[in-house]
């Protein structure tokens, strides 16, 4: 009984244990999926840091951010580099679907 109330309070009061974040989906352009090999960048706004990852096949990404709180979401490959787009990142994993459009020569996001 006693280790079991020592283990109890070493996790509750131990602050080093964190929440990390996933973000998946897919991302479209022109209704198709956007290349393979693709950037995906977010730049979390509470810590300043940037988290990244690449798309794999059929436009589809995952991208684990450590943490919890908004950031902003930018893809980028050798034919564009889109606006960023405010996302929140939570405990559990959150599905995003984005879809690009080029206006004017620029590429704003918008979820699907």
């Amino acid at each position: 009984m006693k280790n079991n109330l020592i283990v109890i309070l070493f996790l509750l009061l131990n602050p080093t244990i964190a929440f990390s974040g996933e973000i998946y989906g897919t991302i479209k352009k022109d209704g198709r999926p956007i290349p393979e090999g693709s950037e995906i960048k977010v730049e979390m706004l509470t810590s300043g840091k940037t988290y990244s990852s690449k798309c794999a096949q059929y436009g589809s990404y995952s991208l684990y951010v450590p943490g919890k709180g908004r950031g902003l979401l930018i893809i980028q490959n050798d034919e564009l580099i889109s606006e960023p787009i405010l996302i929140y990142i939570y405990e559990n994993a959150i599905q995003y679907d984005f879809v690009l459009e080029e206006k004017n020569g620029s590429f704003p996001v918008r979820r699907k």
